[in-house]
């Protein structure tokens, strides 16, 4: 996964960073086991979903990235400001 951002004020006018997608993946895992801690805790109450659902599909949609093509997942753009985002997976 690449995120690049363009912006006339950085040093070299874009930034790129490359995530590796298994991080991603394993990122995924930590965030369900602390969605899961704190379903325990009382805390997740709060969420308009239910937390082990939101964690089952997090893990699920981290596992798409890992085993999918390349494509670009988002791309927003602001003209005026000469502004670009740019998430892509490769």
């Amino acid at each position: 996964m690449v995120v690049s951002v363009r912006h006339p004020k950085l040093p070299l006018g874009a930034l790129g960073v490359v995530i590796p997608s298994a991080l991603v993946y394993a990122g995924a895992w930590v965030a369900r086991a602390c969605l899961n801690l704190a379903l325990r805790e009382g805390g997740a109450r709060e969420l308009p979903v239910e937390a082990r659902t939101l964690g089952r599909y997090l893990v699920k949609f981290a596992g798409v990235l890992l085993c999918s093509g390349s494509y670009v997942l988002c791309d927003v753009a602001v003209p005026a400001e000469k502004v670009r985002v740019r998430i892509t997976v490769i």
